[in-house]
């Protein structure tokens, strides 16, 4: 197993050496298509996991020595976009057989999100619309500003809270 954990972090050790454990036990899923995402508790905190589809041969290899695992990489960008655009950054994990990468997961704190993008584009009865399509058109720019440019600004990626119940006022984080 390899694994690297913010150094923030270091304390959920246990969790990340146990993540199968862990991840199996959790009801509470959020996603299960290519990938599985789930929330997972550990000493009465959220958190969230990604398990990643196990790749197919040709990139089990490469992802074991040739370029990084896509759970490597969320980490990676989460750490440079940074918490106040994206969920933290917790962990990845890579397991490995011989013929290359097995399974990887990828850990971030859990964000408790009201709608994400998608139902926000789709709903066009939501309360307050107008100020989250601006919100995010914001959140793009401040994005832009700091030259990062996502890759997979899909409708799912985009995660929106609002603040405060009596303002207008909405974060937004994107993930993967």
């Amino acid at each position: 197993m390899i694994y690297e954990i913010n150094p923030k972090y270091s304390s959920l050790k246990p969790l990340i050496e146990n993540i199968e454990s862990y991840f199996q036990d959790s009801s509470h899923v959020l996603y299960d298509q290519r990938n599985v995402i789930r929330v997972v508790a550990f000493e009465n905190e959220k958190y969230v996991v990604k398990a990643f589809k196990v790749p197919n041969v040709i990139n089990r290899y490469a992802y074991r020595y040739l370029r990084p695992s896509k759970a490597k990489r969320s980490y990676q960008y989460s750490l440079k976009i940074g918490a106040e655009l994206s969920p933290e950054p917790i962990a990845y994990i890579e397991q490995n057989k011989k013929l290359g990468l097995a399974t990887s997961y990828y850990i971030s704190k859990y964000f408790d999100y009201d709608h994400t993008i998608h139902e926000v584009l789709v709903n066009k009865a939501l309360p307050d619309r107008e100020q989250i399509l601006k919100a995010f058109a914001d959140f793009t720019f401040n994005l832009h500003q700091l030259e990062i440019l996502h890759h997979d600004y899909s409708h799912g990626n985009i995660l929106i809270k609002k603040s405060e119940p009596e303002t207008s006022e909405y974060e937004i984080k994107i993930i993967d």
